[in-house]
């Protein structure tokens, strides 16, 4: 999902110039299309591309529209360059209501249900992209099953990004997370309650890998290493081992999250005893005098640090 991008010019209420920003810090501030548009300039996130973008904010609710898609950054006027991860957020192409069709869903849904990799294609069609057709558009001569135009219905919405997912997760209610849906590859349970392990809450027991799964823990120390850093939990493995989470080099480049996570590691502006966040599962490793847990996160978007 192209939620992120690289503001380069605006009124410096969302971030300074040449800062990476998300679209839901810009929805913050905006609530038009227009008046982010009339304020604000943004470029594509991948330093590979870095092509003109728009914010396209979406209403919170619209009678008559089919499908409320996340607000999200649009190439324009040019689309992406080729090769580039990112893509646009899914929107839906307008058709004639039809027999036997779906009840629209003009509701734009609060939290994030549909996790995608940060390297998917998960919107329209742009030229020159490859990506997918949006979802909902219909192809052929307008017969067979469809989505109407009628419907009280909510959206549901993607990200890539751990952080979007957790800060829905800490504000709702733990029976609100047990009826939320996150459907995911790696969340067999379907909602946020079964993708989320609190460590400040479930002891941890496998013997070899943890299942996938994203893990809230409390940060004890910080090592700087050869490989990267190397946070340890205030949590344990059932056995007393330390629980790691190792946050690789190569998150340094990964995109502006992990560009921007890294210059606060690196500038020791991570404080003992914050939370964290990261995607992915605990394996056992071993030396001849120690052994514990790691969770090695290799990309920006797998990992937030409130």
């Amino acid at each position: 999902m192209h939620d992120e991008a690289i503001l380069t010019k605006g009124t410096g209420k969302i971030a300074s110039t040449g800062s990476s920003v998300t679209i839901d810090a810009v929805e913050k501030i905006y609530t038009s299309s227009a008046a982010v548009k009339a304020a604000e300039s943004f470029i594509c996130a991948d330093p590979k591309c870095g092509v003109t973008v728009i914010a396209v904010i979406t209403q919170s609710t619209k009678p008559g529209r089919k499908k409320s898609p996340s607000s999200y950054f649009r190439a324009s006027p040019n689309p992406h360059q080729k090769g580039c991860t990112r893509r646009p957020s899914g929107t839906t192409t307008a058709s004639s209501p039809l027999t036997g069709s779906k009840p629209a869903k003009p509701t734009k849904g609060t939290a994030p249900t549909k996790w995608t990799s940060p390297t998917a294609s998960s919107g329209p069609s742009t030229t020159g992209t490859g990506a997918r057709p949006p979802t909902g558009a219909t192809t052929g001569t307008g017969t067979g099953a469809g989505t109407s135009t009628t419907g009280t219905g909510t959206s549901s919405s993607s990200s890539s990004r751990v952080e979007r997912f957790a800060k829905s997760w800490k504000s709702m209610a733990i029976a609100t997370r047990s009826s939320t849906q996150l459907s995911a590859p790696w969340n067999a349970g379907g909602t946020y309650a079964s993708a989320f392990v609190d460590l400040a809450v479930n002891v941890l027991a496998n013997a070899t890998h943890s299942p996938m799964r994203i893990y809230r823990g409390t940060i004890a120390r910080i090592h700087h290493g050869a490989s990267g850093y190397s946070l340890t939990l205030s949590q344990a493995h059932s056995t007393g081992r330390d629980l790691l989470v190792w946050v690789q080099n190569g998150v340094s480049s990964s995109n502006p999250s992990g560009i921007k996570l890294w210059a606060r590691l690196a500038a020791g502006a991570v404080a003992v005893g914050t939370e964290v966040f990261a995607l992915g599962q605990f394996g056992h490793n071993s030396r001849p005098t120690q052994s514990w847990y790691s969770l090695p996160v290799v990309d920006g978007h797998d990992i937030w640090i409130p």
